[in-house]
């Protein structure tokens, strides 16, 4: 049988470089992360004793909150050299909420509670616990630690050398690392955003304290350093803010920190590198998922491999030889003590989760963020007799369920691999249950799965959480070598545009060019949100000054009231192309990138660089060109950026309110951004028009 198994390596490579131990020689070492090609650097911070607060060299610019200076002592640390910018932010996250975009401009707009997910998200793609610093860490090293020079900002006494602030912004957020270093080497940390801190906000002890954390207060947060619309004061070492965790404005961003006990080695090494190369299989499923061709912990197909707790990433071959409630991770010792992934309030906390976070799922942690365990939906799938036939079988000696694709004849097998309970290994040979990502909802201690043995392989929905069984994992994006030819089917549309039908489930045809283009990888007009006339068309600044729905006075239209999308004549696509044409619906974009639907590929298409986005059900593509955008009379990142406006505004799914959106696509992502404030709406994006079938 000519099998399609594909090699692939995890696509997210982190590279830890060491210079020498945390402690020993006294030199200092850095080090070095790089996260889907986007690298940042962890300064070392080694530890002593310092006063924090209104030191003499303040002045009378200190607040009383500044009061009284105590001494702290720290441990050994790291802190990020830079401000997290807003390519690393998109790379984790897969959204960039910022106002003022730049790939190496500080990621702004963030709440605390976003820089938590952030973290979360990056501690998991890399294996590393990186965490906000303490506010005594975070003054400690704009302070330049034991190298300090006593100065009033962060570096220096001249504010203008090391910060961005209200005179010198321009209103606006700079890049990372243009102002110059402090002692220790960091950039930034007087001016650009206010720093989120890991801490609660408190009054200041007039006592000595040792590696402090702040009070445990949930309703405010610290931050620190000041930003590009605050007074030369505010950006002081010792100055100190707080808000609320949930609040999210353009001054407030966040810079890593990092314990230093997780690096005692000496030479390079590599964390969470591709830890091997996993293979798969397509067997043509109308979802486009990929299973692959092994369990984790299995070296080929017939392996049984390692047996995993639902929601537990560390399975037997970790160590884990008791699998039973008195060890099961999410409780307190029994099934109706549980602490997680709970609907009924007779089993412990409720939190109405439908299926298992990243950080939870042992294929994401174990094989890395393009694998997921199955969902209940693709379990369904790969067993329809529809799409396989399921036979019960031997393969090198042992049982279990060959499953053959009746579309393209691929296969791929799933032992019998019995399953752990207690201290025991049961039913291995003439049986198997495998776990799914899903939750069910109307039992907690059990979840669904796919149950095998010699007379059935089907879906069952009593594997119970505290046993021990295998996870087969599942993908459905980044596969090299699977993209399919592009068949050309392009159609015309009465106004002599053509458009390509993608196979969407909506219908939706979408133009093969951007609105002002002639070919796919022209880049075409630039228009500002709610605008008629482009670049094009004679429109050379685009600001808040030239925005036709603003004035002094406030915003003309489009304000919030009862629209939801742009009205006719204020679309560009109807205005421009005709009738049949309109801008795309933030809907209609994340149908286009649903990775259900179609995969995305960054790739170069005569000369051009921009993505090409191939649908899973008939083959045809479209290429979106990374034309860059406008900003005044500036032309910005022609060649690795683009954005694309949506028509549509007012609440997105998470229930914040946003004026207007785009689809923002680089070499490493494509995603979506909402507008928060108005003029963002003045910036020239293009337009890449859409329309309905006859």
């Amino acid at each position: 049988m000519n099998k399609k198994i594909v090699k692939t390596v995890l696509t997210i490579l982190c590279f830890l470089q060491i210079s020498a131990p945390c402690k020993g020689d006294g030199v200092k070492k850095n080090l070095t992360f790089t996260a889907n090609g986007v690298s940042f650097k962890m300064v070392f911070v080694q530890g002593g004793t310092f006063q924090m607060g209104a030191t003499s060299e303040q002045g009378d610019e200190a607040n009383k909150n500044e009061y009284p200076i105590h001494e702290v002592s720290l441990s050994d640390y790291y802190m990020g050299e830079m401000e997290v910018t807003q390519e690393l932010w998109e790379t984790v996250m897969e959204n960039n909420i910022s106002r003022f975009r730049g790939l190496y401009h500080p990621v702004d707009n963030v709440s605390w509670d976003e820089c938590q997910k952030f973290i979360k998200k990056l501690n998991v793609m890399t294996g590393i616990q990186f965490r906000l610093p303490t506010e005594a860490e975070w003054e400690f090293a704009a302070r330049g630690g034991a190298a300090s020079k006593g100065y009033k900002y962060s570096g220096s006494n001249d504010i203008d050398e090391v910060a961005w602030y209200d005179k010198i912004s321009g209103k606006r957020t700079h890049e990372v690392g243009k102002k110059a270093p402090n002692e220790l080497g960091f950039y930034d940390l007087s001016g650009n955003v206010w720093e989120w801190c890991q801490d609660g906000y408190g009054r200041y002890k007039d006592s000595p304290l040792t590696n402090p954390t702040g009070p445990d207060n949930d309703s405010y947060r610290i931050i620190r350093g000041g930003c590009w619309n605050t007074k030369s004061k505010d950006c002081r070492v010792s100055q100190r803010g707080y808000c609320n965790p949930l609040d999210f404005f353009p001054y407030y961003g966040l810079r890593l920190a990092l314990d230093c006990g997780n690096y005692e080695q000496t030479e390079q090494r590599t964390v969470s590198a591709a830890k091997s190369s996993h293979f798969y299989v397509d067997l043509g499923l109308p979802s486009g998922t990929l299973w692959a061709t092994c369990n984790i912990g299995a070296n080929s197909p017939e392996e049984y491999g390692d047996y995993f707790a639902w929601g537990e990433t560390k399975g037997y071959n970790s160590g884990k030889t008791d699998f039973s409630w008195s060890t099961y991770k999410w409780c307190n010792g029994s099934s109706t003590s549980l602490t997680k992934y709970n609907y009924n309030s007779d089993n412990g906390i409720v939190d109405n989760k439908t299926e298992l976070d990243l950080e939870d799922d042992a294929a994401y942690v174990n094989w890395g963020p393009d694998w997921r365990m199955p969902s209940v939906e693709q379990f369904r799938e790969l067993i329809d007799g529809f799409n396989t036939n399921s036979e019960w079988t031997s393969l090198n000696g042992v049982e279990g369920y060959k499953i053959t694709s009746r579309r393209n004849g691929n296969s791929i097998f799933l032992p019998a691999e019995g399953f752990r309970y207690d201290s025991s290994l049961l039913g291995t040979g003439s049986s198997g249950a495998y776990s799914s990502r899903t939750f069910k909802s109307d039992d907690s201690e059990y979840v669904p799965g796919l149950f095998l043995d010699s007379s059935i392989c089907n879906m069952t929905n009593a594997c119970s959480r505290d046993a021990g069984h295998s996870v087969r994992p599942v993908r459905n994006k980044g596969f090299a070598n699977q993209v399919q030819v592009d068949k050309g089917v392009i159609s015309k549309a009465k106004s002599t545009h053509t458009y390509a039908d993608l196979g969407l489930p909506s219908g939706t045809l979408w133009a093969t060019c951007n609105v002002g283009a002639n070919s796919p990888e022209e880049y075409g007009d630039y228009f500002a949100w709610g605008e008629t006339k482009g670049y094009n068309s004679g429109k050379t600044e685009f600001s808040l000054d030239t925005y036709k729905w603003f004035k002094e006075d406030g915003e003309t239209k489009y304000d919030g009231g009862n629209k939801t999308e742009l009205d006719l004549e204020d679309d560009v696509a109807y205005v421009n192309w005709g009738p049949e044409w309109r801008m795309p619906s933030k809907e209609q974009f994340r149908e286009l990138i649903d990775d259900d639907n179609t995969y995305s590929d960054w790739t170069t298409q005569n000369g051009v660089k921009g993505y090409k986005i191939t649908s899973r059900r008939n083959g045809n593509s479209i290429f979106l060109p990374a034309a860059g955008y406008r900003i005044d009379s500036a032309f910005k990142e022609t060649g690795s950026r683009g954005e694309y406006w949506f028509r549509t505004f007012g609440l997105d799914e998470d229930g914040w309110y946003y004026n207007s959106g785009y689809l923002y696509l680089y070499s490493l992502s494509i995603g979506f951004s909402s507008n928060n404030f108005l003029d963002d709406r003045s910036y020239g994006h293009s337009i890449r028009p859409v329309r309905l079938p006859e």
